[in-house]
């Protein structure tokens, strides 16, 4: 809604009383029991859905579709904007151009079930981290940049106690705020809708094939603006004919 003061104050508000996770919690899975949670559901074995589960598509370490196949990768780009201190980069498969290991290069291993033989595991959907990436851009769009490099800095530290980020005012600052958004909520579920926000097109750019080779040929769409209809879901068709406030003129193209 670009209502920036608003988004910062409520945000500070949000993430008081929550503790950021350690660098040994930050590896230890992502489960609900850590105190920067904010919101999440805990699901018992027996409601795990098993294969049709968000662990099963983004647990690489799992027996479900990610493990077995579908394997999901940090964009390289991505990696290497993170420094060999990060923690968010020990959680990533190194990349080696002879990699003989069990995971393919920048495999993430952010995501992993709690205990061997069992689909029971929390889904986490609202943590603190997300508050101050939220306080910290609104801050910057409001001209307010040292507070905004304050609260970045508090986040990003304790992922990286080295850090100190270069941008510290204006577009700069906003880019490296967003960066960090990106690196911080992998796989949480938070970039398209980032993108529709901030009216920026979906990219693919080059990866890196398991044996270390380039692999743009495989890429047929490197760019795709984020306007297009292949990315907007579409209506329901029961809830067209069902809703008297719509028609069929309402649909997506």
């Amino acid at each position: 809604m670009e209502n920036w003061e608003r988004a910062a104050i409520k945000a500070n508000e949000a993430r008081q009383g929550y503790t950021l996770m350690n660098a040994a919690t930050y590896k230890a899975g992502f489960g609900t029991s850590n105190g920067e949670w904010m919101w999440g559901l805990q699901i018992p074995n027996d409601q795990s859905t098993i294969y049709a589960s968000f662990f099963s598509h983004m647990a690489n370490t799992a027996g479900g579709y990610a493990g077995l196949g579908s394997t999901k990768l940090i964009t390289r780009e991505l990696y290497e904007k993170m420094s060999p201190t990060d923690v968010r980069r020990e959680i990533v498969q190194a990349p080696s151009v002879d990699n003989k290991g069990t995971y393919y290069n920048y495999t993430s291993l952010k995501f992993r079930l709690p205990g061997a033989g069992s689909w029971a595991a929390d889904y986490v959907l609202m943590r603190a981290s997300e508050m101050y990436l939220i306080e910290a851009e609104a801050l910057a769009r409001l001209g307010r940049d040292a507070e905004a490099v304050t609260v970045l800095e508090t986040l990003v530290k304790a992922r990286d106690p080295l850090y100190v980020t270069l941008a510290t005012s204006g577009t700069a600052l906003i880019e490296e705020i967003l960066i960090q958004r990106r690196i911080e909520l992998w796989g949480e579920g938070f970039s398209i809708l980032d993108l529709k926000r901030l009216n920026r097109p979906v990219k693919r750019t080059v990866g890196t094939a398991p044996n270390g080779e380039h692999v743009e040929a495989l890429i047929l769409v490197k760019e795709r603006s984020i306007t297009d209809p292949q990315i907007l879901f579409r209506i329901p068709q029961d809830e067209l004919n069902n809703n008297k406030a719509l028609s069929a003129g309402d649909q997506n193209p």
